[in-house]
């Protein structure tokens, strides 16, 4: 049905979201429960249920891109996908980074992106994003400027940035 509805109006992009939840989602606890429920069910087999699903999670999001290419939900989702599904917060940055890059894109995309690149000890290009980021932020309460620069800040410490040398915050 997912397919029937996109193909005959691919214009929403609610229903191209969703149905990648869904089957990224929802699809591997209804195949671990067909095969006998998580108990029973081998760790390694869960996984591979799990990529199976993403893989064609991934496929509908990729589809979904021809007819909305900047879109920014779309790429947001497969970043969530790599992040909450699979644990991959390697190819999750690549995603936010993506997303961040849209013209609609929410401004929490690319903070997502500066902590995912953090969590791989890539605390140096890190920072360099987040004050990049934050010159480019506008003065909006949704841009959330003073958490981009408490993390800018942490970083300096974690990476002995000397007093002087240290990130000078434009208002």
């Amino acid at each position: 049905l997912i397919r029937l509805v996109t193909t005959l109006d691919p214009r929403p992009d609610f229903f191209w979201i969703n149905a990648a939840r869904m089957t990224a989602y929802d699809v591997p606890n209804w195949r671990i429960r067909e095969e006998g429920g998580y108990d029973a069910v081998p760790e390694i087999r869960q996984q591979a249920i799990d990529r199976e699903q993403a893989e064609q999670a991934f496929a509908m999001l990729e589809r979904a891109r021809e007819f909305h290419p900047t879109k920014a939900a779309l790429y947001l989702e497969a970043g969530q996908i790599y992040l909450n599904r699979l644990k991959d917060p390697v190819n999750a940055a690549i995603w936010f980074l993506k997303a961040s890059e849209q013209p609609d894109a929410p401004y929490y995309a690319a903070r997502i992106y500066g902590e995912l690149l953090r969590r791989q000890g890539k605390d140096a290009e890190a920072y360099t994003f987040l004050k990049d980021l934050h010159h480019s932020l506008p003065n909006d309460p949704y841009a959330q400027k003073n958490i981009i620069l408490e993390r800018i800040r942490e970083l300096e410490k974690e990476l002995k940035i000397p007093v002087w040398n240290r990130f000078a915050a434009q208002n």
